[in-house]
Parts: C-alpha cells; sequence; structure tokens
C-alpha cells in the first residue's frame, strides 16, 4: 500500500506574512506552485492559492504590491497527520473541500497532498 509520505510532495515552500501578492505570485510563478502556505519561524498561519489571488485581489482591482499575503491567506487550516492513511485524507479533503492538504508530523509541517496526487492513484 502506498504511504501519505511517499505521495506528498516536500519540502512545502512558505513565506512570510508580510510579503505582498506581487511577491508571493512572482514566488509562485519562479517556483511553478499554484499555492503557497504561509509560515512564521516554523509556525503555520495560512495559505494562499491562485484563487484566492483572483477573487481577492485582482477582481476586485485591487494593486497587488499594497496588498499583503496576510490579508488574502485561508487561516482556517486542514491538516492531516503524516501517519494518517490516504482513504482517510482524501475523505478529509471532499468533506472540507480542499484542493490542498497540509501532512504534519509531531505539529510541523512536513509534506502537502493535492487532488492531483490522489488522481495518481487511479493510474498505478
Amino acid at each position: 500500500m502506498i504511504t501519505l509520505e511517499q505521495m506528498m510532495s516536500k519540502p512545502v515552500l512558505t513565506i512570510s506574512q508580510d510579503k505582498n501578492i506581487a511577491q508571493a505570485a512572482a514566488y509562485m510563478k519562479s517556483k511553478n506552485i499554484s499555492a503557497i502556505v504561509v509560515a512564521e519561524k516554523g509556525k503555520l498561519l495560512g495559505i494562499a492559492t491562485e484563487k484566492d489571488i483572483l477573487r481577492k485581489v485582482v477582481a476586485k482591482n485591487l494593486k497587488p504590491s499594497t496588498v499583503k499575503i496576510s490579508s488574502i491567506m485561508t487561516k482556517k487550516l486542514i491538516t492531516a497527520d503524516i501517519g494518517s492513511d490516504i482513504f482517510t485524507v482524501s475523505k478529509m479533503m471532499d468533506q472540507y473541500n480542499i484542493r490542498r492538504m497540509l501532512i504534519t508530523k509531531e505539529g510541523k509541517l512536513v509534506g502537502i497532498i493535492t487532488t492531483k496526487d490522489l488522481l495518481k492513484l487511479t493510474s498505478l
């Protein structure tokens, strides 16, 4: 059986909460990622996605260089422990309607799993 640890992406790229949307978007583009975890000194604060940027900044015609990532990030994070099985994580993602699940070990961020990762299981 494939484990969560085998499927998750690591390390998870993070950004500090004082960065603005222009900086966050440039970083996301350079790393070819569609979401960024906001953290300070190892403490998880939130997550921001391309969708957040579109809906909360672009659609409102706000200037990206003046909007802090902390003002658009989702603060209520849903996480799963590294020891969880993939089926449980998949059910949680569906239940909470999220596309990315942060994976922790002893309270520390160790990886991220996406719906795209879970879809790969169907081709095995």
